[in-house]
């Protein structure tokens, strides 16, 4: 559930600076740079979190930050580059916890699996959790953009009809929210 969350911004980004927010492609990189940064300089912080309170409890703050973060770009409009940058900050808080928790947690499985069954399966989980996410990042990439172009979306243009607009927000914005959430 976590991969399609991490694609479907990634490849709206280009679409969402350009069309929602009506400024210059070089933003792109600079709203993917505050994303990144803010993830990496609060990982310190996550860590010391999930050791006093637990990896679940973190877990699910982060997702919490993924829910509500999504929720607020909706509120992102033409300009509104100081709003997208702010919340590109607050979202990116919690970009790096998934990363950080995912490894961690794989290893609490793997070891109630030894209690559970006797047997020592880190092959078996390892590869299971390194391929399916691969499987999920393939229909997050590509059905946005089908969407997109099911509803009239056109290359180049300077502008979009309302529905590729309404479109764009929601798997941008909302979308990964709900993924967040489930």
């Amino acid at each position: 559930l976590l991969a399609i969350p991490a694609a479907l911004p990634g490849v709206l980004m280009p679409f969402f600076v350009q069309y929602t927010i009506g400024v210059s492609a070089g933003w792109t990189a600079a709203l993917i740079l505050v994303y990144l940064v803010s993830g990496f300089v609060a990982l310190p912080f996550w860590t010391r979190m999930a050791q006093r309170h637990g990896k679940r409890a973190i877990f699910l703050c982060a997702g919490a930050i993924g829910v509500s973060g999504g929720g607020l770009m909706m509120l992102i409009g033409p300009g509104d580059t100081a709003l997208a940058l702010a919340l590109e900050v607050y979202v990116g808080l919690q970009s790096q916890v998934w990363t950080m928790l995912s490894g961690a947690m794989s290893a609490d499985i793997i070891d109630y699996d030894e209690l559970l069954t006797g047997k020592r399966r880190e092959g078996q989980f390892g590869a299971l959790m390194s391929i399916v996410p691969k499987f999920a990042m393939i229909p997050g990439a590509a059905i946005p953009l089908a969407v997109l172009g099911g509803l009239g979306y056109v290359p180049n243009a300077s502008t979009q009809s309302p529905e590729v607009l309404y479109a764009l927000r929601l798997m941008f914005a909302l979308v990964p929210a709900l993924f967040n959430a489930a």
